[in-house]
Formats: C-alpha cells, sequence, structure tokens
C-alpha cells in the first residue's frame, strides 16, 4: 500500500515537472513548443522550384508590358503652333491690322491709305517672305527702301554682321546650312498705327509678334518655336522729292525668344532646340505678353515659347 502511494507520489511529481517545463516553453520558445508536440516545423518550408512554377501567377497575352514609349517632342510637328497662344493668331499678313484710312494731318485719306499699303508690304518683305527667311538675300526690302533716303544699315550689315549691327534686327534669316521653317505657316498678331509727326512727314508704327516654326535640315523631328517681337517705323513724304512706292526706314527694335543668344552676329537667327538650351541674362518674361513693350535686348529670356 506504501509503495502504491508513494508511486503515485513520484508519478504526480514528474508530470507537474513536466507540466511546468512545457509551460515555460510556450512562454519562451513557443514555435518549439509546436514542433515538440509535432504540430508542425518552426519555420514554413521552402518551396522547390516546382512549387514555384506551379504557384506563379499565369500571365495573359493582354498583360504583356507594352514596350517603352519614346518621349514625347515638345513641339508638335504636326501642329507646330498648338498649346502656345500662337495656335489662335492669323496666318501671314492676315495678322497685322491696319487702322481704316482717313485724313491725319495734311496728309488726305488716299496718301494714308498708300503709307499704310506700303508699311504692310515692307513688313512682310523682312518677316514673311520665305526666300529671306530661307537665307536668301533680301532684294524685296531693299527695293522698298528709298535710294534718296542714303539708308546703307542693311547692306552693311548683310556685308559684315556684328554685334549691335546684325542683319536679324533687319530680317528674318536662318541659316541655309542649318535650319528651315517647317512648313510654311507663320503665325502674326500684330497691329499698324499712323501718325503726321510735322506737314510733311506721315509714320506708320508697326508693333507685331511672329511666330515661327523651324526644324534641323539634317532631318531630326524635334521642331522649335521661335517668337520675334517688333517695333518698325517707316516715313512717307510729301512736299519734298522722294521715290514713289517706297518709304524712309525710321527707329526700329527687334527681340527674339526661343533662340540661341550668343555673343557672336553672323547674320542669321539660330532658333534653339531642346537640346541645346541658350543661356541668356535677365528676367525671365512671357514673350506673347502685348502689354509688354519691345525690350531693347536683342534676346528674351522666356517663361514659354
Amino acid at each position: 500500500m506504501k509503495d502504491r502511494a508513494a508511486f503515485q507520489a513520484t508519478a504526480a511529481t514528474t508530470v507537474a515537472v513536466v507540466l511546468v517545463a512545457l509551460l515555460v516553453l510556450v512562454i519562451v520558445d513557443p514555435s518549439r513548443f509546436r514542433e515538440v508536440l509535432n504540430v508542425g516545423p518552426a519555420t514554413a518550408p521552402t518551396a522547390s522550384e516546382d512549387d514555384q512554377a506551379v504557384a506563379a501567377p499565369i500571365t495573359e497575352p493582354g498583360d504583356t508590358p507594352p514596350p517603352p514609349v519614346e518621349p514625347a517632342l515638345a513641339v508638335d510637328p504636326a501642329h507646330p503652333f498648338a498649346g502656345s497662344p500662337a495656335a489662335g493668331y492669323p496666318t501671314g499678313i492676315a495678322g497685322l491690322r491696319l487702322p481704316v484710312a482717313k485724313r491725319t494731318g495734311a496728309f488726305p485719306a488716299k496718301e494714308v491709305a498708300q503709307a499704310l499699303d506700303l508699311a504692310k508690304r515692307y513688313f512682310a518683305a523682312s518677316r514673311l517672305d520665305p526666300r529671306v527667311i530661307a537665307g536668301n538675300y533680301p532684294t524685296g526690302v531693299l527695293a522698298l527702301l528709298d535710294p534718296k533716303s542714303k539708308d546703307t544699315g542693311l547692306r552693311d550689315a548683310l556685308r559684315q554682321p556684328r554685334l549691335g549691327d546684325d542683319p536679324t534686327q533687319y530680317v528674318t534669316r536662318a541659316d541655309p546650312r542649318r535650319d528651315v521653317l517647317h512648313g510654311s505657316v507663320i503665325k502674326v498678331n500684330g497691329t499698324a498705327t499712323v501718325r503726321a509727326v510735322s506737314r510733311d512727314e506721315l509714320v506708320v508704327t508697326v508693333e507685331a509678334l511672329v511666330v515661327y516654326a523651324f526644324r534641323r535640315i539634317d532631318g531630326t523631328p524635334e521642331v522649335a518655336r521661335v517668337v520675334l517681337r517688333v517695333h518698325q517705323e517707316v516715313s512717307t513724304f510729301r512736299g519734298m522729292v522722294t521715290t514713289p512706292g517706297t518709304v524712309w526706314r525710321g527707329r526700329s527694335r527687334t527681340s527674339w525668344a526661343g533662340v540661341l543668344c550668343t555673343n557672336t552676329a553672323d547674320g542669321y537667327v539660330h532658333p534653339s532646340y531642346g537640346d541645346e538650351p541658350g543661356e541668356i541674362p535677365g528676367p525671365t518674361v512671357d514673350p506673347y505678353d502685348a502689354r509688354r513693350a519691345t525690350p531693347e535686348t536683342p534676346c528674351w529670356n522666356a517663361s514659354r515659347v
């Protein structure tokens, strides 16, 4: 009887010890506790290559990632003026708005109309003629200048371009070895005003924004927009000997945006493409802001082109 009681006491003690040990194991290392009880391994089994092949999601043909897309060009060659105010400008000389010709000072309406027409023709010859823009000699511009005015500025600048007296102050010309007009459309937003400064002199002033699209002649797809702000005065006279059908060139100012504004002058305007931005000092301005007067600087640091 005593042996049986002793056996039961020993068994109870053993069971108590085992239970305490398991309790400690649960608290200290739960995963080990599961392993001891044969519940499962402490960590998940590593998937075999076969398992991975089965588990991999099936890709439908339509789920194939698209090929890399080339970055969009800054100016769409198919619509070179889209995204700029120039998209809403008239094309060519239609964009130069002339006032109604009426008597001004001592000049009758007929003479005012003639002066406005000459100023319009001078503007078109100097800024819109595709042959001149292509780098050819501006014969049409020179033909409109009265030889009696002794104005040799344009001829001198063409003969020897230099800083402060570059032909692009007088006419728009691109380097035919480098750039060409992209298409035939040139956008214009301009006005002409007329005033009599004396009994003998009538002055027509043209203020215009002219927007061009150029591309390189090497065939690369990129197109560059170029914005020109021009202020040009031309005079006609009465009561003095002049050459009919010609004008005298007066004050003028030009400023460009979207061009390489370098410290050299070679007689051409050089469009600035995306991979060759021009470094232009000074504050950034919007070249399309018609409220701004034409600046004295040859280039604008443009916020957009």
